[in-house]
């Protein structure tokens, strides 16, 4: 399974490394993440303040942390 994980293009740089398509549209990088990443990936997003979005895995839903607002 994996996270759907949505970042913006000025804060990918400033994240662990992910495989991501970027979205030339929106300015947003899309991910998917597994499983086993995805905890530690969050407390240092978290931790940083960085916006972004996510969407467990069997969701179709995305959830904003931290100010995401695209």
């Amino acid at each position: 399974m994996a996270i759907t994980l949505e970042l913006s293009s000025d804060d990918v740089r400033s994240t662990v490394q992910v495989v991501a398509v970027y979205n030339r549209d929106s300015g947003v990088y899309e991910a998917f993440v597994s499983d086993e990443q995805w905890p530690t990936l969050q407390e240092e997003l978290d931790a940083a303040g960085i916006p972004y979005k996510f969407s467990l895995a069997g969701s179709g839903r995305l959830s904003a942390r931290n100010g995401a607002n695209w």
